[in-house]
């Protein structure tokens, strides 16, 4: 049975309790690796009495204008394309209309040629709304309100917003933002989001809906390096590790629980251990992850992955002075980098040397310069 780790059952908890308080939003924020979405997929398996929707996001939505909303819509239509055929045999063309405004689904000529011709009856509707939605907006909220219009109680699950375009963040603030009577839009509605707030190019509309949130948004907080050792354990770990092999480790991930547990399969499946070690390196690329984290987290993140990278090239350990030359670099300043390379838990420095704390990170890095071997071996 999976045993949760660092607060994340103190934060399934609230966001259960939120529900069944029928809190309008509750938000996840946490690094990646942290559990955000296994989270999540929790809320979606304890959840009753409650129809279940994904806004899904990823990293290109944010140059396709309401993709979330959008993709969702589709997928609903083609679930079940019978679906505006019945409406309109029980509701009537014209009532269908109204709801689905100038919307088309996908697939069908004689819907699009109806509601294309029918468009202005929806005109009453739209200036009732036109002084909170505009235009593109009406036209993705009349279909998504039909669509959840059967279910009595909606939760939509949104991993991801970070990467989420303007206009579909803005569009859910507007949502979130109506005062909640008879003729409010999906008032029936739960939201809850998971943010990556790492990702620092995210539309700065989000801040909105992170406001919005207040006491309901809960931050997942990330494993530590003296209970990796525990947490790895908790997540399966039936093979002994010495303590330097599971500080590489965890220098490496960061204490990223999805990366550790396929980490934990790999170790567990095997007899040779330093074997499988250098096939996580290959396989995992966890050199270039290794690289990603520190340039995300440091100021100096690029020039200590170039020193380390050099390093390598030296051995498990490694002088100062070889170093000046090759990052054209005065000794103090190499210092200093070598000094943040080991608060990462990456190196053990000494008065004139240092050295790697696991031949699994030297590995890590050395394997980064093979891309580029003009650079780093000419």
């Amino acid at each position: 049975m999976y045993k949760y780790i660092s607060n994340q059952d103190e934060i399934l908890r609230n966001i259960l309790k939120d529900v069944k308080e029928e809190i309008k939003l509750g938000l996840i924020t946490g690094a990646s690796g942290t559990g955000k979405s296994f989270l999540l997929n929790n809320v979606e398996e304890n959840t009753q009495y409650a129809k279940i929707y994904r806004l899904e996001g990823d990293y290109y939505s944010q140059s396709r204008d309401f993709y979330p909303f959008a993709n969702f819509i589709n997928a609903m239509y083609i679930k079940d394309q019978t679906l505006v055929q019945k409406k309109l045999i029980k509701d009537g063309l014209t009532t269908v209309k109204k709801e689905l405004g100038s919307w088309s689904p996908l697939g069908s000529d004689f819907l699009s040629a109806c509601i294309s011709e029918l468009s202005e009856s929806n005109k009453k509707k739209r200036e009732l709304y036109n002084f909170i939605f505009d235009k593109d907006e009406l036209d993705i909220l009349f279909p998504l309100e039909y669509f959840c219009s059967e279910d009595s109680r909606i939760i939509f699950i949104i991993d991801d917003i970070q990467y989420w375009d303007e206009k579909s963040i803005r569009f859910l603030y507007t949502l979130l933002r109506q005062k909640q009577d008879k003729h409010t839009f999906l008032n029936n509605a739960i939201f809850i989001g998971a943010i990556n707030l790492d990702f620092k190019d995210y539309a700065k509309e989000l801040d909105g809906i992170i406001k919005l949130a207040k006491e309901h948004l809960y931050h997942l907080k990330q494993v530590d390096n003296r209970n990796y050792k525990v947490v790895m354990h908790q997540l399966g770990l039936s093979v002994k590790l010495n303590d330097n092999l599971m500080e590489a480790l965890y220098s490496i991930t960061a204490g990223n629980l999805q990366l550790s547990s396929d980490i934990v399969l790999l170790l567990n499946n095997e007899n040779d251990i330093d074997g499988i070690v250098h096939r996580i390196i290959t396989d995992k690329n966890l050199g270039h992850l290794l690289i990603e984290r520190l340039n995300k987290v440091s100021d100096k993140g690029n020039m200590i992955n170039e020193t380390l990278k050099y390093a390598s090239l030296f051995g498990s350990s490694f002088y100062y002075h070889d170093l000046e030359q090759v990052l054209n670099q005065d000794e103090s300043y190499v210092r200093s980098l070598v000094d943040a390379a080991q608060k990462f838990c990456l190196v053990n420095g000494s008065a004139n040397s240092a050295s790697f704390i696991h031949e699994l990170i030297r590995e890590a890095y050395k394997n980064e310069t093979y891309e580029n071997k003009v650079k780093y071996y000419c």
